[in-house]
């Protein structure tokens, strides 16, 4: 139960990367162009497991491997491309078409032009995920498989966290100078895998009465505690309730044991390593400190040199200041953050809009709330219709609030993912 320091080693691709990421886009076009409803299932699988090699200023890695092949195996399908001509009719992909242009004109006045370039290129590849999505959804109406793949995936992302527990945690809460492990399996971090767990969590309710769907709940809530992550427990609760409002008596009756057991689970081994760890470390008795966390609203002082969100946000609010219209350049903040707060501080401004307005002016925000407000409330119009439009719709509502203290979407294991489920709601909520 420690903390470990996570390694990011930059290697560059060779012959044998380049290899695996060939038959990964082989394997990835095979089963598109087989049935095209697998193209989701694929991608899926590839978001959070990922295997990144440097080529020149930019990586490849396994997921945009899968996406290429993807993209090969569905425009050989005739009905996927007669498909994609209804993408015009769809709300969404001019939100994803504005974002990428929003993100590109900031090149202008930028201190970092590549930083845009590697941002611009990252929003046109969700577009590209949301569209190759849609189009196969609704060239193939089973969504048996989607729907088998998202328990598993939460299952084994889940195991994966949790196992952190004895192998070493990424990242710590400090309580009386002493690390209390915060969980976060193949993501990123703890308030990724949150926001991961908050996206496929209600999905998961689709298939509450399966033992693999009641395994992902109990599972994938008790992951979501030991995260840790005030902001992304508190939107995927939300994101839980309303999919259990929207989905009926029937799921609610079948899944909220689960729940209740899963987060109880998590909350008894907080309180367990606080108690532990604290008492180990001859702290007292810390516990309370622990949970307290989880409840308060309080900053956590020792950031691990990133910086507090206090800090991040007035450095995001005085640096927007110097150029309102445009903003100092998507992937910039990072770069210039230093010289508005504590001299090494390089990170995010930890709010999807806040960095949407620094980065991109009023263009990239107008972009970004479009993007939010299509991406709820006008899927919530279509829930009634279909579950698996409600179950998404919870999930994008919890997303984006939690996007108010966390930035997500800069992390393509979370933002392809919520772009995928956005994909697939938008197939089944459009009309034909």
């Amino acid at each position: 139960m420690s903390v470990v320091d996570p390694t990011h080693d930059v290697v560059a691709l060779g012959s044998i990367s380049a290899f695996v990421f060939f038959v990964v886009a082989l394997v990835a076009a095979w089963f598109a162009r087989l049935q095209p409803g697998l193209a989701s299932v694929v991608l899926l699988a590839a978001a959070p497991f990922d295997l990144a090699r440097y080529l020149g200023p930019t990586t490849i890695t396994t997921e945009k491997a899968a996406l290429v092949g993807v993209a090969v195996g569905l425009l050989l399908h005739d009905g996927v491309r007669r498909e994609l001509r209804a993408l015009r009719r769809v709300p969404l992909a001019w939100c994803a078409l504005g974002v990428i242009v929003a993100t590109a004109i900031t090149q202008f006045g930028a201190l970092s032009h590549a930083a845009v370039l590697r941002e611009t290129l990252k929003a046109a590849q969700y577009a590209l995920t949301f569209a190759l999505v849609f189009a196969a959804a609704r060239a193939d109406r089973d969504d048996t498989p989607v729907l088998c793949a998202i328990p598993a995936l939460a299952i084994v992302v889940s195991a994966a966290a949790l196992a952190q527990l004895v192998t070493g945690a990424p990242a710590g809460l400090w309580i009386h100078d002493v690390p209390i492990p915060r969980i976060a399996g193949p993501l990123e971090g703890p308030n990724q895998l949150a926001g991961y767990l908050g996206l496929l969590l209600p999905l998961v309710l689709l298939t509450p009465r399966s033992r693999i769907g009641r395994i992902a709940l109990v599972l994938g809530s008790m992951a979501l505690v030991l995260s840790l992550s005030r902001s992304g427990i508190a939107a995927s609760a939300i994101a839980l309730a309303c999919a259990l409002v929207w989905l009926g008596p029937e799921t609610r009756r079948a899944a909220l044991a689960y729940l209740i057991a899963g987060f109880t689970a998590g909350g008894a081994a907080v309180f367990g390593l606080g108690v532990l760890l604290l008492r180990v470390n001859a702290s007292g008795s810390g516990s309370s400190g622990v949970l307290g966390h989880l409840i308060s609203t309080t900053e956590i002082h020792d950031s691990g040199g990133v910086g507090t969100r206090s800090e991040l946000w007035r450095g995001a609010v005085t640096l927007w200041r110097r150029r309102p219209l445009l903003g100092i350049g998507a992937g910039n903040f990072e770069l210039l953050v230093g010289t508005v707060t504590r001299a090494g501080i390089r990170t995010h401004s930890n709010s999807w809009y806040l960095q949407s307005l620094v980065e991109g002016g009023i263009p990239l925000l107008a972009a970004t709330l479009a993007n939010a407000w299509f991406a709820t409330v006008d899927l919530v119009r279509a829930a009634r219709e279909r579950p698996i439009v409600a179950a998404i719709a919870a999930a994008s509502i919890g997303l984006c609030l939690h996007q108010i203290a966390d930035f997500l979407v800069f992390y393509t294991k979370v933002g392809s993912t919520w772009w995928i489920l956005l994909g697939l709601a938008a197939a089944r909520a459009a009309r034909d």
